[in-house]
């Protein structure tokens, strides 16, 4: 009872609006004491998160009474649980960029032994792009991975810890090019060209709209670019390659308050040699809305299935007919299909996965909210 009313304080805390901080404003400083140790919160009630030791500099954000709010240090970790994160590879152990899958997701505070604090000072929002800088680990029955602390989140000391004040150095100055150039945002960032894209007439095209900020225009190419790799089963890195730019193109469209299209005919972008699978201009191309139906000629040689089209696949909360169901779901967390496996199909060592399922689509009316499957293959995107 005493701990669940002490976080309770703590969640209230650290609820309170920014306005509350005193003397707003960011300064270097040096610890002046042997040793300190930070807080997950402006209280020596909040657990420890780490220690520093006389003479080491730390950047201050804000004042809070008699505690200040410092910049993460490097090496800070926070934490975020598996269920919320896609687009990554989950057994990985080096630097990787993952996506929020899910609004509101908290971000734990990292605790000085490597683990996540019950503290969480930032929610964030779906879509939102984390860096995950670790492996996973398991604690209190679910998984974690450590990830940089986002913006908003801060570590605290007391200010008897600190020495005199010092300024900050001024942060560069952004001058435009004399060429009106539109700056490559971080999300879009681009590789070089992949070797095997060499035989692709559309990619140059593509990067191009993507390098001058025609996202949405970028988006379409890639999305027929995939959707044709896809029906000719071709090289399947470059398949990974044009997805990642298709939903990196999206994440843009949103940061600028662009519509992200649900349906939409191809504009004629020069002498265009791709042409969707159903063999017309349409296509939806927005990943959280179901593909096109594939030719009736190729349908009937997969014996009337489908392709769902990439998404990710986690456990459903019910069973379907008795069996597991499963939800495929956009990287906007929009559904796309109810899944259950077929032809002795195992989908539970793709949960949480990028995939593309092939199999029978049905229309039923005791399923409400998505279309329905029955899946009886597995392509895995990542």
């Amino acid at each position: 009872m005493i701990r669940a009313r002490c976080l309770g304080m703590i969640c209230w805390a650290l609820s309170l609006p920014a306005a509350t901080h005193a003397q707003p404003g960011k300064y270097s400083a040096s610890i002046i004491l042997p040793e300190i140790q930070m807080r997950a919160g402006a209280s020596w009630q909040f657990p420890a998160t780490g220690k520093f030791k006389k003479g080491e500099q730390v950047i201050v954000h804000h004042e809070d009474g008699s505690w200040v709010a410092i910049i993460p240090p490097p090496g800070t970790v926070s934490w975020v649980n598996h269920r919320f994160l896609g687009e990554f590879d989950p057994n990985g152990t080096g630097k990787q960029n993952a996506l929020v899958m899910a609004e509101n997701v908290e971000v734990r505070v990292g605790s000085e032994k490597g683990t996540p604090l019950s503290v969480a000072q930032v929610k964030v929002p779906r879509g939102t792009w984390v860096e995950v800088i670790g492996g996973k680990i398991r604690d209190d029955n679910s998984i974690w991975y450590p990830i940089t602390p986002p913006e908003g989140e801060f570590r605290w000391l007391p200010k008897e810890a600190l020495g005199a004040a010092a300024p900050l150095a001024p942060p560069p100055q952004f001058v435009k090019s004399d060429l009106n150039e539109k700056p490559i945002g971080s999300l879009t960032s681009l590789s070089p060209k992949p070797e095997a894209a060499a035989n692709v007439p559309q990619w140059d095209k593509a990067e191009s709209a993507e390098r001058s900020g025609d996202y949405g225009t970028a988006e379409k190419l890639y999305t027929l670019i995939y959707m044709d790799l896809k029906q000719k089963k071709a090289d399947h890195e470059l398949q990974l390659i044009c997805y990642n730019r298709i939903i990196k193109c999206q994440e843009r469209l949103k940061l600028d308050g662009q519509p992200l299209r649900t349906s939409t005919a191809l504009p004629n972008p020069g002498q265009a040699t791709l042409q969707p699978p159903n063999g017309s201009s349409q296509n939806t191309g927005a990943v959280g809305v179901a593909w096109p139906a594939q030719p009736q000629q190729q349908q009937q040689a997969n014996g009337g299935q489908r392709w769902s089209g990439p998404g990710n696949l986690r456990r459903a909360g019910f069973a379907i007919d008795g069996k597991q169901a499963y939800a495929l779901e956009n990287a906007r967390g929009q559904l796309l299909y109810y899944i259950t496996a077929g032809n002795n199909l195992a989908l539970d060592g793709y949960v949480n996965k990028q995939v593309d399922l092939l199999g029978v689509s049905q229309v039923r009316g005791d399923i409400r909210g998505g279309q329905y499957m029955v899946a009886t293959q597995v392509n895995l995107i990542r």
